[in-house]
This record gives structure tokens, sequence and C-alpha cells, in this order.
């Protein structure tokens, strides 16, 4: 969504801070991890305030 608003440095880095994320094992349930999507949002957002 945010490429199609011309977003795109943005949407980059959020891709970035989620890969990342995933790499570390923090997941949700659905994609077989054990972290609530609060936890998982808050290691995203961690992941964001390093890169960015």
């Amino acid at each position: 969504m945010l490429k199609h608003l011309n977003k795109k440095k943005e949407a980059t880095l959020i891709e970035k801070a989620l890969t990342e994320t995933l790499k570390k094992g923090i997941k949700t349930p659905d994609l077989k991890g054990k972290h609530t999507t609060t936890q998982v949002a808050k290691a995203i957002k961690k992941e964001l305030l390093k890169i960015a």
C-alpha cells in the first residue's frame, strides 16, 4: 500500500524490519511462532528504530 502511495522508502524500511524480525524467530502462531501480535509489532518497531 505504501508503494502505491509513492512512499517507497518507507515501504522498504518496513519490509526490512519485518524480515529481520522474522529471521530472529519472532512470529505469531499462524506463522508457526509463539509470540502475540503486540510482541511482533514491538519487535518490528525496534528494528525500524535501528535502521531508520
